[in-house]
């Protein structure tokens, strides 16, 4: 699997779970959950795909 492939993957798991406790825990229904996890899936892989960039940089 490509490491692309695999950030992805690991992102939209992050968002999915996120999704989840928002829903259920904090109670924020299925458009606040939906926002949750789509805005954690999107802020991890865009991190990830950076990280090498920012550890270079230093």
């Amino acid at each position: 699997m490509k490491p692309v492939a695999a950030l992805l993957i690991a992102s939209v798991l992050m968002g999915a779970a996120t999704a989840l406790i928002a829903y259920f825990v904090f109670d924020t229904g299925k458009t606040g959950a939906i926002g949750w996890g789509i805005s954690l899936t999107v802020t991890g892989f865009t991190c990830e795909l950076l990280r090498p960039r920012i550890i270079q940089s230093r």
